[in-house]
């Protein structure tokens, strides 16, 4: 599971927390910080509940940011002192400087421990604690937690509860994180038809040392056919994971991976290079319009599957798939790259296939103009008519939310066949392109044919001139994955991969002709070119 990985770089003190507390998620804020989290839903509240390891005798200060800084964070301090006893100040920053103590005290201590220069703290709150005045409610989609530390533990000044000195920290970062994410697979309480005596393997699409040329965006593609002992029989995908070349840790934006035709050919399934220039077999470029069968971006970590569910792969539905890496490389350095990603499968099928299915605006400078110095928002469209292909009413548990540098929130909302809104699907109002992750739903979400989704995308486009729809990421994109079950078992009659809305050419030329955009064309130019 995810926590045990994070765990093996840095471990809590032995026994802080308890042996029947497991944290739904894990995320090393640094080499020397480990987040670890659970978040629980029951009749009676929401809380969740953090475990934080430092690498620190002394203070130890963690906190939920409105942008990665100080200044209105809602923080708490803790740390052990000689005699064992674990200490937790809930405050807040309203500057760079030390927090201050709240008179409510919302975050209440649960446990501590220090030995070996470790420091662990073992704490709880609500998600709304009623502090609107210095505690952050917390909501769904990207957080920003901050972290401080120093060696030596607070000195006692006086009899109140603020009465200590803390020395300015020695050490501070910030990172992104999706605390209110529901459990992922594995580390789910649940067994429902996965579990520990699975017995997993696992293989690697990777690319082969590839040339990535000096410019700012690369998109790299290679065909891949599956090992010969993975060819004829079905089985299901229940984790992937980025593979990244350690050269290039900064340049990987984000890889998608693609079940094509079997029909394809050796010579076409060899080709290794620029996936949209002219020398890639053009039935192996149609690969990208088929189903996904891996997604990731920046920031991201691996994709697990619940324990019922597993996407498909090999036999009927193939052996051949497209790789598709995109590179963003700001310096302009020629470099090889062996990055690519890690599949971890099992024979033994679980009872249900999944599927994913990829929303909002294609990726084209018509479907996406963003306006220079503006705020803008942008909506997709899954329509009643795209959806009304899936043969049955399917179950959404997973989303992914993308956009470019641009890209500050995203939203998409679920419309039934009617046109009446049943919810919102699917909300980051913090987006952050430097965290893009697959993220499990708190419940599953009923998609019936006929039904439509949009995807908006807020915007702030800080740039003289305007952002349009594009690969680099210096264009924008406005998407959104979303894993679901059951996936049609019949492979020859697979499900749609892609539900996405663009900007019919009668609309565009209406727009640019009341923009002033013919206005040196005769009157009737644009009616012409319609007829």
């Amino acid at each position: 599971a995810a926590a045990a990985a994070a765990r093996a770089e840095l471990a809590p003190v032995d026994g802080v927390g308890g042996e029947q507390w497991h944290a739904h998620h894990a995320v090393p804020l640094s080499a020397d910080v480990l987040l670890e989290w659970r978040t629980d839903i029951d009749a009676a509240a929401q809380n969740i509940t953090f475990r934080v390891t430092a690498r620190t005798r002394g203070w130890l200060g963690f906190g939920i940011s409105p942008s990665g800084g100080m200044r209105g964070a809602d923080i708490v301090m803790g740390w052990v002192d000689d005699d064992a006893h674990g200490h937790l100040h809930d405050r807040h920053a309203t500057r760079n400087g030390r927090p201050e103590y709240d008179t409510q005290q919302d975050y209440e201590l649960l446990d501590a421990g220090a030995a070996d220069e470790r420091t662990t703290l073992f704490f709880r709150r609500y998600w709304r604690t009623c502090d609107e005045a210095n505690d952050r409610e917390l909501f769904e989609g990207t957080s920003k937690v901050i972290y401080a530390y120093h060696p030596a533990q607070p000195v006692r000044t006086g009899d109140g509860a603020d009465d200590w000195r803390f020395e300015r920290h020695t050490v501070r970062g910030t990172n992104s994180v999706n605390l209110l994410s529901a459990p992922t697979g594995d580390d789910d309480d649940d067994d429902d038809g996965g579990g520990d005596d699975e017995h997993r393997e696992r293989f690697e699409i990777r690319m082969p040392d590839v040339r990535v040329p000096p410019v700012d965006t690369s998109y790299l593609c290679r065909g891949f056919v599956l090992p010969e002992d993975l060819q004829d029989e079905k089985r299901h995908v229940v984790v992937s994971r980025p593979v990244i070349d350690e050269r290039n840790v900064d340049n990987l934006h984000h890889y998608l991976l693609y079940a094509c035709d079997d029909a394809l050919t050796d010579d076409e399934m060899a080709f290794v290079g620029d996936c949209y220039g002219a020398d890639i077999p053009r039935r192996l470029q149609q690969c990208n319009f088929g189903q996904p069968l891996a997604v990731w971006a920046v920031g991201g970590g691996p994709t697990t599957m619940p324990r019922s569910t597993g996407l498909p792969f090999g036999g009927a539905f193939g052996k051949k798939y497209l790789l598709e890496v995109h590179y963003d490389n700001p310096e302009l350095r020629e470099f090889r790259d062996s990055s690519g990603v890690q599949l971890e499968y099992v024979s033994r099928l679980r009872p249900i296939d999944a599927g994913i299915l990829v929303s909002g605006a294609t990726v084209d400078a018509a479907a996406l103009v963003v306006p220079p110095r503006r705020q803008f928002n942008i909506t997709g469209f899954c329509t009643s008519e795209c959806s009304a292909r899936l043969p049955r009413t399917v179950n959404v548990f997973m989303s992914f939310l993308h956009a470019h540098v641009a890209g500050r929130a995203l939203y998409v909302r679920h419309y039934d066949a009617s046109g009446a809104e049943k919810q919102m699907l699917s909300f980051n109002p913090h987006y952050d392109f430097d965290y893009q992750d697959v993220t499990r739903l708190w419940r599953e979400v009923p998609f019936a044919p006929g039904d439509s989704l949009a995807t908006t995308c807020v915007y702030n486009n800080t740039r003289d001139v305007p952002v349009l729809g594009g690969a680099s990421t210096k264009d924008e994109m406005c998407l959104s994955y979303f894993v679901y079950y059951p996936a049609n078992s019949a492979p020859a009659q697979p499900d749609p991969a892609l539900c996405l809305s663009t900007v019919g050419v009668d609309a565009l030329l209406r727009g640019l002709e009341r923009a002033g955009a013919f206005a040196a064309l005769p009157a009737d130019a644009v009616e012409r070119a319609l007829a």
